[in-house]
């Protein structure tokens, strides 16, 4: 499994940018189960930030999503 993280420009924005995080087997399987939560295809970039592969994952990592306006 991999853990798919979507931050920053372009990102579910309306007046700020949003994120998006997701488990998965693939980019793909994430894209689907998301898909019913942002509206569309073009709501977020092609490629995710980041990619972590949780099978291989040994360290602490933080994902941080301030709140805007």
């Amino acid at each position: 499994m991999k853990l798919f993280v979507w931050e920053g420009e372009g990102v579910l924005t309306d007046y700020t940018n949003g994120m998006i995080v997701a488990v998965a087997n693939s980019q793909e399987e994430a894209e689907a189960v998301i898909s019913p939560y942002t509206y569309g295809r073009e709501n977020y970039p092609k490629n995710p930030s980041t990619v972590i592969d949780l099978d291989n994952f040994f360290g602490a990592q933080a994902f941080i999503c301030w709140g805007g306006s």
